[in-house]
Order: C-alpha cells, then sequence, then structure tokens
C-alpha cells in the first residue's frame, strides 16, 4: 500500500500537467503569438474564404465528415448538379448532421456518406 499512494499521486499530477496545463499554455500561446492560425485553417478564394476541410483530406483519408459550414457553403452547387431544390439539400444535409461525440466532444459535422447515400434513393 506503501508503494501505491506515490504512483496514484504522481499519475495525477502528471495527468494534471500533460492533460490540462501544458495544452492550455500551448494553446494560448498559440493564439497570442498566430491568432489566425490558431483559430483554424482558411483557404481564400474570389469569392472569400472557403474552410480547408474542403480542399484537404482526412489523415486517412477515410474520414466521411465535412463541417456544418462546408456542407452548407456546398449547397447551391449540389442542388444544381443533382437537380435538386436547396430546401430540399438544405433538409437532407440537417438529416445527416451528428452531434458531438458523447454529447460534449468534437463538433457537430455532416456525414458525407450518409447524405449521399439519401440523396441518392431520392432519385
Amino acid at each position: 500500500m506503501k508503494d501505491i499512494k506515490p504512483a496514484i499521486l504522481l499519475f495525477i499530477i502528471f495527468t494534471i500537467i500533460c492533460g490540462g496545463i501544458y495544452p492550455a499554455l500551448v494553446t494560448g500561446i498559440a493564439h497570442a503569438v498566430f491568432p489566425n492560425q490558431a483559430k483554424g485553417s482558411f483557404i481564400t478564394d474570389k469569392s472569400g474564404k472557403v474552410p480547408a476541410d474542403l480542399v484537404q483530406a482526412s489523415a486517412s483519408g477515410l474520414d466521411p465528415h465535412i463541417t456544418t459550414e462546408s456542407a452548407r457553403l456546398q449547397v447551391p452547387r449540389v442542388a444544381k448538379a443533382r437537380g435538386v431544390s436547396e430546401d430540399l439539400l438544405i433538409r437532407a444535409v440537417a438529416q445527416a448532421t451528428e452531434g458531438r461525440q458523447l454529447g460534449f466532444l468534437g463538433e457537430p459535422r455532416v456525414n458525407v456518406l450518409e447524405l449521399n447515400l439519401s440523396l441518392n434513393s431520392m432519385r
């Protein structure tokens, strides 16, 4: 029992340092030194800002999700290409939108595979 107390105490201390203090410190420094870059990657074109997830793949290349903002930006183009109304596509995007994992992890995202399958079944 004597050996377990220091081990548990060190585990708690390192968890707080490595899981809380260090990430908060690095994020704070990033926001102070690189305020625009720390808020997310945006690529600009002639019409304005384009979210980075529209022009790059996930690390594995298998992630079927995009942000809800990216999906909304593509609604007019996809509606025209598929020959459906924008209102119908907006509703389909809303149905394919998944919430945060466990209610608090990550951001809401659109499952593109599910959305495409849903749109294909509407034909």
